[in-house]
């Protein structure tokens, strides 16, 4: 909008209108499905989607006390 030279605007609207669809390749319109096998005893572990896993978040969980082996 600043540049008087028209010749030189269209050739920066040009350029500006080929970076803008180069990016728009890449912007994600919708998650994919991710399926990801996880052991049971596994905590905050599997399938993030567009979320950052927090890696001091995963571990196993505690095991489990059998109500049975105390009787």
């Amino acid at each position: 909008m600043a540049e008087l030279d028209e010749e030189a605007a269209r050739d920066l609207l040009k350029r500006t209108d080929a970076r803008i669809w180069a990016a728009a390749g890449s912007i994600p319109l919708f998650q994919r499905p991710e399926v990801v096998a996880v052991r049971s005893n596994l905590a905050n572990a599997g399938a993030f989607g567009f979320a950052t896993p927090r890696y001091q978040d995963i571990g196993f969980k505690k095991a489990e006390t059998d109500d049975r082996s105390k009787k």
